[in-house]
């Protein structure tokens, strides 16, 4: 993880972030148990999870996520929040709402399980007509 941070994220590598807890979720997925080791049947390895000490540590590395796309190793990794399966049930609600609000040229963003439109907040019952799909 910390080559991740400081050559994908170009977090300084003097900079010390320290993590509580780094490990991976879900089942290996493997074609064939037999010579080679596992093999990824989606081609792409499973998801990490990564729990930092310091609230100050994830920030600077949730600051630095777009560099990755400039980095032609890390350009097909991404960073993303874990949220509680409600809460993901309730961003994914809000989501039509969301690109219609950007079609309308507003300044628009998830926040937790609230839909900020031009600073004002709206939570799943409370969207205005015109961005509700």
């Amino acid at each position: 993880m910390r080559q991740f941070f400081t050559q994908g994220l170009k977090v300084d590598s003097k900079k010390d972030i320290q993590m509580v807890a780094c490990h991976r979720i879900g089942q290996r997925r493997t074609t064939s148990k037999s010579g080679g080791g596992a093999q990824n049947t989606k081609g792409r390895p499973r998801t990490i999870i990564v729990r930092f000490l310091r609230m100050a540590d994830r920030d600077s590395v949730w600051m630095k996520r777009r560099a990755l796309k400039d980095n032609k190793d890390y350009s097909r990794t991404y960073i993303n929040e874990d949220f509680a399966k409600e809460t993901d049930k309730v961003r994914k609600a809000l989501l039509p709402s969301l690109k219609a609000a950007r079609k309308d040229n507003k300044k628009c963003f998830l926040k937790g399980e609230t839909l900020i439109i031009d600073g004002q907040t709206f939570t799943i019952g409370s969207i205005p007509l015109k961005y509700r799909t």
